[in-house]
Order: C-alpha cells, then sequence, then structure tokens
C-alpha cells in the first residue's frame, strides 16, 4: 500500500522503508520564503523635502543670530530749520501802513543800504496835504536856522584853533633856536673846563718843583670848579628848552585834535540835518534798506498789501554765506548728542518719502537750553530746547530729474543717530544696570 503524501526509499540491510519529509507549499513559495531580506523597515523621504527643512532651519537660525548681533540704531526726530551761517536779516515796516512799491526782486543780489521796499503810512492817519506841506516848510526853515548856527559856532572855533597853532608854531620855532644856542654854549663851557683842568694840571706840577706859589695854584683850581659849574648850567638850559619843546609840540598835537573833532562834529550835525530833512520831505513813508551786502531771499509783501510793525516783509541773506540747519533738540534727548554725529534732514518742501533725504553732521551744540516763542506742532507744549547746528553735505536735492537748491527758511525734520546696540544688548541693560545700583 502507498503512503498518501511523500516519497518512499528502501532502507539498507533492513526491510523498512524511509519516507521523505512531507512538504505544505509548493515549492516555489518555499524559494520565496528563503530569499527574504532581514533588516529594519525605514520609510524613503524624498530628497527636495528634506532641504527644504534644512534650508528653513539654517534661515530660521540665521534670523535668530542676526537679531542678535546685528546692532540697532537709536534715533531721535527733531524739527529745525534751513539758515545762514552767519545769521539773516529780516526786515520788518517801522509802523502800519501801506506797501508802495517793491524795488527789487527775489533773488536778486544787492548792496548794503540799497532800498529794497518802500511802505507809505495808512490814509486815517494823514492830516491834508496842505496841512503837511505847510508843515514841513516851517520844520525846514527851522532846520536851516539851526544848522546855519552851528556852522556859525564851528567858523569861530576854527578861527581860534588856526590861531592858536600859529601862535604855537612861532613860539616851537624861537624854542628850537634858542635850544640851538645853549647846546654851543654847552659846547664851549666843556672846552673851557677842558683848558682850565689842563692849566690846574701844569701849576700843580711847577707847584709840586717849588715854582709856582701856592695862591696860582688855587686860583686854577677855583677857575675848574667855576667851568664845571658854568657847563652845568648850559646842559640844564638844554634840558629845559627840550621841555619846553615838547609841550609846545604835544599843544599844537592837541590843537590838531581839536580841529578834527570839530570837524566830525560839523560833519555829524549836517548829516544829522539831512536826515531830518528827509524824514520831513517823507514823514509818512519809508523805505526799506538792506543792513548787508548779500542776496533777497524772500519777500513777503506786493505792492498794495496792508502791514503792521510786526511783519516781517523781506528777508536777506549774506552773499556766499554758508548754509547750515538748527535744530531744536529737546532737553529729554540732548543727552546722548554729540559734535561729529551723523543727521539725516527730511525737508518738508521736498517729502522724503518721494525725494530722499539730505546728509548733515552736527557742528556745534549749545550750552544751555532755551525756550522757543511758540511750539513747533500745533497743539503742543512748548518746552526747553537745545540749539544745535548741523552743516549741509549738499545744497541740491533731486527733484523729477532737476536739481534744486535748499534755501534759508525751509523747515525740516532732523533724523539723528544717538547710539547703536544690539537686541542682546537692549535686553540685558537694564539687568546690568540693576546690579551696578545694587
Amino acid at each position: 500500500m502507498r503512503p498518501l503524501r511523500g516519497s518512499e526509499s528502501q532502507l539498507p540491510g533492513s526491510g523498512l522503508r524511509r519516507c521523505a519529509p512531507m512538504t505544505l507549499f509548493r515549492q516555489e513559495a518555499a524559494h520565496a520564503l528563503e530569499r527574504r531580506i532581514e533588516g529594519e523597515v525605514n520609510l524613503a523621504v524624498p530628497l527636495s523635502t528634506r532641504t527644504l527643512t534644512a534650508t528653513l532651519l539654517a534661515l530660521v537660525v540665521a534670523a535668530v543670530t542676526g537679531a542678535c548681533i546685528v546692532p540697532y540704531a537709536r534715533r531721535e526726530l527733531v524739527p529745525g530749520v534751513i539758515t545762514p551761517s552767519s545769521g539773516l536779516a529780516r526786515l520788518a515796516s517801522p509802523a502800519s501802513g501801506r506797501v508802495e512799491r517793491l524795488l527789487v526782486e527775489e533773488g536778486q543780489v544787492v548792496a548794503r543800504g540799497e532800498a529794497l521796499i518802500e511802505i507809505v503810512a495808512s490814509d486815517t492817519i494823514l492830516t491834508s496835504s496842505m496841512q503837511v506841506a505847510e508843515l514841513s516848510a516851517l520844520a525846514n526853515a527851522s532846520l536851516e536856522r539851526e544848522q546855519a548856527a552851528v556852522q556859525r559856532r564851528s567858523e569861530a572855533e576854527r578861527q581860534t584853533l588856526e590861531a592858536d597853532r600859529a601862535r604855537l608854531t612861532a613860539l616851537l620855532a624861537a624854542q628850537q633856536a634858542r635850544l640851538v644856542g645853549a647846546r654851543r654854549r654847552v659846547e664851549g663851557r666843556r672846552q673851557s673846563l677842558a683848558l682850565a683842568g689842563r692849566d690846574l694840571a701844569r701849576i700843580e706840577q711847577l707847584a709840586g718843583n717849588g715854582f709856582a706859589p701856592e695862591r696860582e695854584r688855587a686860583q686854577r683850581a677855583t677857575a675848574v670848579i667855576q667851568a664845571q659849574a658854568d657847563l652845568d648850567d648850559a646842559e640844564s638850559d638844554v634840558l629845559t628848552l627840550g621841555g619846553e619843546i615838547e609841550q609846545t609840540r604835544s599843544l599844537i598835537e592837541a590843537g590838531r585834535q581839536s580841529e578834527l573833532r570839530r570837524q566830525a562834529e560839523l560833519d555829524g550835525a549836517d548829516t544829522q540835518y539831512q536826515q531830518q530833512r528827509a524824514e520831513i520831505g517823507a514823514r509818512n513813508r519809508w523805505v526799506l534798506t538792506s543792513p548787508m551786502d548779500g542776496r533777497v531771499a524772500a519777500l513777503s509783501a506786493s505792492p498794495g498789501d496792508p502791514v503792521t510793525s510786526d511783519r516781517i516783509l523781506a528777508i536777506v541773506v549774506p552773499r556766499d554765506a554758508r548754509l547750515e540747519a538748527e535744530l531744536q533738540v529737546p532737553v529729554r534727548s540732548i543727552g546722548m548728542m554729540r559734535t561729529g554725529q551723523p543727521v539725516r534732514l527730511q525737508y518738508d518742501a521736498f517729502p522724503y518719502q518721494r525725494f530722499g533725504s539730505g546728509e548733515g553732521f552736527i557742528t556745534s551744540i549749545a550750552g544751555a537750553p532755551t525756550t522757543v516763542t511758540s511750539a513747533p506742532v500745533p497743539g503742543q507744549g512748548v518746552e526747553p530746547v537745545y540749539r544745535v547746528r548741523a552743516s549741509l553735505s549738499s545744497r541740491e536735492i533731486l527733484a523729477y530729474g532737476q536739481r534744486s537748491n535748499v534755501q534759508p527758511g525751509m523747515t525740516l525734520r532732523a533724523s539723528v543717530v544717538t547710539g547703536k546696540r544690539t537686541l542682546i544688548q537692549w535686553l540685558t541693560d537694564p539687568i546690568r544696570d540693576a546690579g551696578r545700583r545694587a
């Protein structure tokens, strides 16, 4: 009888049969199990996802590192205005009136004393033209009489000074002639003294040998003493005459100074009378003149405009003046400002969002605060400020392809860098300060 599964084989030396092992699966399935890969199972991640994760992580690390290491600038934004380094002149009307005419234009170069604006008084304070003419005539006549009297007094003083000068000049000449004679006498007295001295020496030698009496030696000695006294008197006369000559010269110089002073007083009186005549001739009319050589930066009036005594009508800047920014720094912001610090100038006439900003650096800081008369921003309280001056790196602004010059009087905002600190310093400074105070 055959077995149900497996295979049989005859064992040698026995009558038994060996059965081959039975298999549950097919031969192909068994071979597949034998080729199974051993080890752990790992999921395959695409390369792009790994690279993206590493890149993001690096960016985060770099951002955090930069935020902690890169310094951050602390800035102060303060108001200011463009001014010339040597100042500018603001011209106002001396009284209420009306602009008659403008004698110059904006940007025109003017000389010192040149007329700029003509102003007439208001019609409400004028009298009739007849009254004005009569008053002017009377005032001119009074001035003429007063000027004539001053000139007469000045002429009399001039004649007196000339007479004194002539007298002193003659006296000086006489004194100088006397001085020449006195010097000649001094020279003669010196010669006489020398002769008397030689005679005395000769007589003394003879008397020593017994050939001359003692009385003769005494007479020669007396002659020497008298010659010395005469020489001293002559030299004293020379010194006295020299002092008198110096005194006379001083009197002549004083007379010359008096003449110059008289002429100056007469010229001053003439100038005053001319000015008074001009005021009488234009009693109700004023002319604003330039106080310096410069350029008309602004004219804020037109013919016919009413003006008051506190209204600025014209601004004159010095010729070739260097422009700078005058900043008004509050007291709370002045502590960290130093000369040489850079500033960025944001001109109100040229918005920095569109035209950019100018550059400069601080040149001077006021030693004490001042109180501004009005707040720089409406509605903001007035507080003491320090006046800080900053130079301009350039006077030009590029606007719509054209270069425009910065003008005096332009307002601006200045951004001043007062310090730089990193994020770590910002976070740790309070702790260090607390430690130092403790």
